[in-house]
């Protein structure tokens, strides 16, 4: 298999295949070590794989190593680092869920939010498209825009831009309400 390598830095998938039959159940115990789901484990190998077999034959000779034995390297260390940002990432998500029901259970009396908020989510869901009911809901949470960009896969860019358009839409609606 090491002699099919060279075919697949010049962009033929051949070698890919028995890539996969061989070292498949190694990297996924990789990512199992880190995420400790099944699923998530064959979702992050399933990733790696996929990002590498989309490299153009340019991408692949100038990122991959040379040798066979380099790039079993490489492929590990792929998975651990995807593993790592998958953990990081469902482990923000639980944190922000914790903190969301512990806030929610503490509030036992009553608030002018509690008037505000049924009103407030009747304008977002009017004014506001789902992508950027995300984008706000994760800005508002304390995410920077960088780690949003990265969580919905979108640009850093578009992200700036959603928030300046949401904020902007949802100033002149509160201006209209209580005047």
């Amino acid at each position: 298999m090491t002699y099919l390598y060279p075919t697949f830095l010049n962009g033929k998938n051949e070698f890919f295949d028995a890539f996969y039959q061989e070292h498949h159940a190694t990297l996924l115990m990789i990512a199992y070590k880190y995420m400790r789901n099944k699923d998530d484990a064959e979702d992050v190998v399933a990733d790696v794989y996929k990002k590498l077999l989309f490299f153009s034959a340019e991408q692949r000779k100038k990122l991959l190593p040379d040798s066979h034995s380099e790039f079993v390297y490489y492929i590990r260390k792929m998975v651990v680092n995807k593993s790592l940002d998958n953990y990081k990432q469902k482990a923000n998500q639980r944190r922000l869920l914790t903190e969301h029901f512990s806030r929610n259970e503490e509030s036992d009396f009553f608030d002018e939010q509690d008037v505000l908020e049924p009103r407030l989510q009747e304008i977002i869901q009017q004014l506001l498209s789902q992508r950027e009911v995300e984008v706000i809901a994760l800005h508002v949470q304390g995410f920077k825009n960088a780690e949003i960009a990265k969580q919905l896969d979108i640009s850093y860019f578009t992200v700036r831009n959603l928030i300046h358009v949401s904020k902007k839409k949802l100033k002149n609606q509160y201006k209209k309400y209580f005047q």
